[in-house]
């Protein structure tokens, strides 16, 4: 099967600070605004999504994400993609949960898809989880196209030879997956998250397996030296036909070789 890059392997919890105002992600972040503020909504989603990819994992709140999420959320409303709109929103709330559009400058249709994701949110208790839990837990994303994320379900354990001490192997826990946003005509890109606990601190490769497209097999540095975190990853996909639901599988790997418990969501490109 076809190794893929990840795109951007971002900082767990205990990870670096925001990105400064001269970073390639607040650069990129700065386009996603302006085109965001001409209507030039493709090439702000292209934007956004790039900076999205920079920015390091700080817990909750996390101010810089969310600004691009809110950002990505208005360009998708304005592209009348409503739902995808409204997922983007519910992602800037977890990360931020005081954070808004200006009702001075934004349109009425993203008003409306913030709108619906503070009520979704609210529903969910998102918007309290978020400063209670720093950013770990469940959290459900709905919309149409069937995108099934959060509270992903624990399928298997290793398939190593058991050592000694159990407390050695990696384990993985809440999963979230995004929906797929397109990046060009055959490649898209899909947001990973998941929380880790490693007692030994040596977790160096992730394995991300999209049932009948392809799999990533990559380093995980951020895992490194950590005994617990929460990782957040962007990485590339072939890109299946629009509204199909595609099965994810999730496994992290030790410097042993001791392979973490697999989770298992699906996404889809709405």
């Amino acid at each position: 099967m076809l190794d893929v890059m990840i795109f951007a392997l971002v900082a767990s919890l205990l990870g670096a600070g925001p990105a400064s105002p001269q970073s390639p992600a607040a650069e990129d972040l700065a386009k996603g605004k302006r085109f965001v503020s001409e209507e030039k909504y493709q090439e702000a989603v292209a934007a956004l999504v790039r900076a999205l990819g920079k920015l390091p994992r700080t817990g909750s709140p996390d101010p810089a994400a969310a600004e691009a999420f809110l950002q990505l959320g208005l360009a998708y409303a304005g592209l009348g993609q409503d739902k995808q709109a409204t997922l983007q929103f519910l992602q800037a709330l977890r990360r931020d949960p005081t954070i808004a559009p200006d009702p001075r400058t934004t349109p009425a249709v993203g008003l409306e898809a913030f709108k619906n994701a503070v009520k979704e949110s609210r529903e969910d208790e998102i918007i309290e989880k978020a400063g209670k839990k720093r950013g770990k837990g469940i959290w459900i994303a709905a919309g149409a196209g069937g995108l099934i994320a959060g509270g992903a379900a624990l399928l298997a354990g290793s398939d190593e030879t058991s050592p000694a001490d159990p407390r050695s192997v990696p384990s993985i826990s809440n999963l979230f997956l995004g929906p797929i946003q397109s990046v060009d005509g055959t490649l898209g890109v899909v947001p990973v998250e998941f929380d880790f606990q490693d007692s030994e601190a040596d977790i160096n490769t992730v394995s991300i397996w999209f049932i009948g497209l392809n799999i990533a097999n990559n380093p995980l540095p951020e895992a490194a030296a950590q005994t617990a975190g929460r990782v957040r990853l962007l990485v590339s996909v072939t890109l299946p036909p629009r509204g199909v639901r595609v099965s994810v599988q999730v496994t992290v790997r030790d410097l042993k070789g001791l392979r973490s418990n697999m989770l298992q969501g699906t996404t889809v490109w709405p």
